[in-house]
């Protein structure tokens, strides 16, 4: 068996059954005895956790743009969920069960034409998981615009992530 999507699922002790225990209980219980499972997830350290969290920090609830977006009352960013669900929240909780598991990181690179803004767009609404804000109020937000220069290769024609 194979699992992707744990990152959405809540982490925390406070989620009970809905939450990364019960999704891996669930999991391993897919197993036959002496099974492989394969757990594909995101790191703390990666561009999509580290986006995600700065997104929901500049756009999410609290936020300037939030509350400017409320006053007009608008529907504007209702997904409330909390961090994303990284790897390291995996191998603690597998750890904590005594469930036997090997780590294995692999990097990989995605690389988005700069002159490609709508496949901008959309790769980082895949990121925040939310599409609410567009690529435009993304670049323009200091924080977020200054992480996507950043991003941006040497001569400027790709972001690489």
């Amino acid at each position: 068996w194979a699992i992707h999507t744990l990152n959405s699922i809540p982490s925390g002790m406070s989620a009970g059954n809905g939450g990364l225990a019960a999704a891996l209980r669930a999991f391993r219980s897919l197993l036959r005895p002496g099974g492989f499972g394969f757990i594909a997830i995101t790191t703390a350290e990666s561009h999509y956790a580290r986006f995600h969290a700065l997104y929901h920090r500049e756009f999410g609830p609290g936020s300037s743009l939030a509350a400017a977006s409320a006053g007009a009352g608008s529907s504007f960013y209702t997904n409330a969920r909390g961090p994303l669900t990284c790897a390291e929240h995996v191998v603690a909780a597998l750890t904590a069960r005594s469930v036997a598991h090997n780590r294995v990181d692999h990097a990989h690179v995605t690389a988005v034409p700069a002159g490609d803004r709508r496949r901008l767009e959309a790769f980082l609404h895949g990121c925040a998981g939310d599409d609410a804000v567009s690529l435009d109020t993304m670049l323009a937000n200091p924080r977020i615009g200054a992480y996507l220069a950043s991003c941006r290769t040497p001569e400027g024609g790709y972001y690489t992530f």
